[in-house]
């Protein structure tokens, strides 16, 4: 831990978000250190996806400041998302995936890599598929893929650009239990590298078992966080109540 670079973290203070007159997420202060990886977690619709798009500028907050490694943005509504200084060193994978269609498993991956002058990283493809069972797939289009091999190939995708700063919104979610183990293997070996990972999910066992500390989210406020140790204890009712409904599932 002590090697790690200091300044490569993701912070954000009093981030805010609304949409119209709704206020999406409220007051939030979180922080990712290098080579952590964090939780949030929270029920469906509670803010975990605003925030990490908030955090990644694709939707930039209303307010609130936002610190990513060197970079710190003053954010307001007519931010202008500075993309060019903070990609690919931060990347995200969010529920959509966003593969291209007409292009198969293997253009997929290379053609972010040639997009960014990043030729010498193909070679790590074949490894990193080989890993996640996806080495089969390579010349097969998205549309021939199941909804998991699908969210893999994503991952893939951004695992190859080397972030910095990697965002995960529920990646597990289409996963069987023997692909969750090899993700969380590829992850923690992100965060082992020095990087900062911050994973939104509502499985609390996933959370507990790859991530170092949690932020629970409910109604756009963070309710609680601590390290994933303190899930057994909660302090807030809501917390609570939320672990209580996740045990009988």
């Amino acid at each position: 831990m002590e090697d790690f670079n200091v300044t490569t973290q993701l912070i954000g203070k009093q981030l805010c978000k609304t949409l119209g007159e709704k206020v999406i997420i409220e007051a939030i202060d979180i922080a990712i250190q290098s080579g952590e990886v964090v939780a949030l977690i929270g029920p469906s619709g509670c803010g975990k996806t605003t925030l990490l798009r908030c955090l990644s500028l694709l939707s930039p907050p209303d307010g609130g400041l936002l610190k990513i490694g060197e970079h710190t943005f003053e954010c307001s509504k007519s931010i202008q998302p500075p993309w060019g200084s903070i990609y690919p060193e931060l990347t995200t994978v969010f529920q959509q995936f966003a593969l291209w269609p007409h292009l198969n498993v293997q253009q997929n991956l290379s053609l972010p890599l040639e997009l960014q002058g990043l030729h010498e990283r193909k070679n790590k493809i074949q490894g990193l598929c080989e890993e996640l069972g996806l080495i089969a797939y390579l010349n097969r289009y998205p549309s021939q893929l199941s909804v998991g091999q699908r969210q893999r190939v994503a991952l893939v995708r951004a695992l190859l650009l080397k972030p910095k700063y990697l965002l995960l919104d529920e990646i597990t979610s289409a996963q069987d239990v023997e692909h969750i183990q090899r993700i969380m293997t590829l992850i923690k070996r992100v965060a082992n590298e020095g990087n900062c990972v911050l994973l939104a999910t509502h499985l609390i066992g996933f959370a507990h078992h790859i991530a170092s500390r949690f932020y629970f989210i409910d109604h756009g406020h963070i309710i609680e966080e601590g390290s994933t140790d303190a899930l057994k204890a909660p302090k807030s009712k809501r917390l609570k109540d939320f672990l209580l409904i996740g045990d009988k599932l």
